[in-house]
């Protein structure tokens, strides 16, 4: 089953918490990602680009051979070491409640203190979250293939870090005869909500003490 006409924010603002101090060398600071000097944020952006890397395959068949994706998290630890959140292939459940059930398991790991970074994936039928300008990219690109926005479903992959980045990676996907083809990426920044309830977490947590 497709994500339907709902907004992104909607289907895929998880909650995180972060449950103990992490004290591995590889981990960036937890501040704003623009006041990390250079080696961080070469960090961080590293950490997000190995997880996407080792998980973007996985849904990409999973598109070309159903025409749709059934939502999944790929989530890292400071090491940037992923493994898979998702829902067993026997549970038939509408996306949103699959969705539920995933930041639910995202919450109880990242309480644990194993989380550094989540992506999670969902198939779309519009591209209504996107920013103006990165539609008329996608209009661009999509018309040298004789496609419109209205033809196309979209992959988004929402990449989030502890250190204060948050990322929107879409892709475009379109029937083409009796196969499913998939176009480019492209991306845009979005609210870094990973580091906004980790900050807030804190925050409780230093007023508690």
């Amino acid at each position: 089953m497709n994500v339907r006409r709902a907004s992104l924010p909607a289907l895929i603002c998880l909650v995180f918490f972060l449950a103990a101090p992490l004290s591995a060398e590889n981990r960036a600071p937890t501040g704003s990602f623009k006041q990390l000097d250079e080696e961080h944020r070469e960090l961080v952006l590293g950490q997000l680009q190995q997880l996407l890397g080792a998980s973007i395959e996985k849904a990409k068949q999973e598109i070309r051979k159903n025409g749709q994706l059934k939502p999944f998290a790929y989530v890292g630890d400071f090491e940037a070491t992923g493994r898979y959140v998702r829902l067993g292939e026997d549970q038939q459940v509408r996306p949103e409640v699959a969705l539920v059930a995933i930041q639910r398991a995202v919450v109880s790991a990242a309480v644990d203190g194993t989380l550094a970074a989540s992506l999670l994936y969902v198939s779309a039928k519009d591209a209504g979250q996107l920013t103006d300008n990165l539609k008329e990219r996608f209009v661009s690109e999509l018309s040298e293939k004789d496609k419109k926005l209205d033809d196309v479903r979209f992959l988004l992959i929402e990449m989030q870090h502890v250190a204060g980045l948050g990322i929107l990676h879409v892709i475009p996907y379109w029937k083409s005869g009796d196969t499913w083809e998939v176009g480019g990426a492209l991306q845009q920044t979005i609210e870094p909500r990973l580091h906004q309830v980790v900050k807030a977490r804190s925050t409780d947590n230093k007023e508690q003490s």
